[in-house]
């Protein structure tokens, strides 16, 4: 998983820098979290394994901050801040049950080709409590967005040169 993320976030630099991508440093900074309590601490120091509830805790902080980040990935990509209430609540909650949805798809996949001796997905119920856990983090991502004037009132490129 540790190579995947490197990876992916050298390919997300990339992108930023190349079409001027702003986002809040507090969101760059719970995400970098939640990428290195993953790779260190779940799969390095295997916390996954002796701690049922450190998966929870992961799942939940992990959809948080990657739901705050992808909300404001979003915005920048299609050129249109989201200012109606009724919509960021539809679009959290779903971009949220997304993310979860396609990680469990992720580590279904893992465990099917790699065949690992410690497998991603122990059980029904331990991916019924990640999915569960990843709507409780959009939630909270939701609730902190919507209560927070730093994040909501941050601008972004594009509202920068309408400006201007």
């Amino acid at each position: 998983m540790s190579i995947s993320n490197l990876l992916f976030w050298l390919v997300y630099i990339f992108l930023e820098f190349k079409l001027k991508w702003s986002i809040p440093l507090y969101i760059r900074i719970a995400v970098t979290i939640s990428i290195i309590s993953n790779d260190v601490l779940g799969e390095l120091i295997n916390l996954y394994v002796t701690s049922f509830l450190f998966d929870r805790i992961q799942h939940i902080f992990g959809t948080y901050s990657l739901t705050l980040w992808s909300f404001f990935i979003i915005q920048q990509f299609v050129q249109m801040k989201f200012i109606q209430k009724k919509l960021i609540i539809i679009f959290f909650i779903t971009l949220s049950t997304t993310l979860g949805t396609f990680y469990e798809i992720f580590e279904f996949l893992q465990d099917e080709l790699f065949k690992p001796v410690i497998k991603n997905q122990t059980s029904l119920l331990d991916t019924d409590l990640d999915l569960i856990s990843d709507v409780v983090g959009g939630i909270i991502a939701l609730i902190h967005y919507l209560s927070s004037e730093s994040l909501r009132l941050f601008r972004l490129p594009f509202e920068q040169k309408c400006k201007s």
